[in-house]
């Protein structure tokens, strides 16, 4: 073998490890993106399930506050029915002259 063809076999071969590192490097670069793009749309998909998540508390808070306002109108709206109830039960007040009367009230007799 010359020294020319040590040379140029030599500089094939240094080339060929160049285009070997610059593929790898290539490969790293375009997976460190794809990484990234993905890390990205994770957080997206996160952020978007977060906001959701909080949207779905507030409504079921909304509902919840709903429901003990009407229940605590209902509990109004009873104790209201309840003292109507037992005015209604209690005899009202007789005016303050009594009326006498000379007439005896009927018997039975239920012999």
């Amino acid at each position: 073998m010359n020294e020319t063809t040590a040379v140029f076999v030599g500089i094939i071969i240094g080339i060929f490890l160049v285009l070997f590192c610059c593929a790898i490097l290539y490969a790293y670069t375009k997976i460190s993106k794809r990484i990234e793009k993905f890390k990205e749309t994770e957080r997206k998909a996160y952020t978007k399930a977060r906001e959701r998540a909080e949207e779905k508390y507030k409504e079921i808070s909304d509902r919840v506050s709903a429901l003990e306002e009407s229940d605590r109108e209902k509990k109004i709206s009873d104790e209201k029915l309840r003292r109507e109830v037992e005015e209604l039960k209690t005899p009202r007040i007789q005016s303050r002259v009594k009326r006498h009367s000379n007439v005896i009230p009927f018997e039975r007799n239920t012999e």
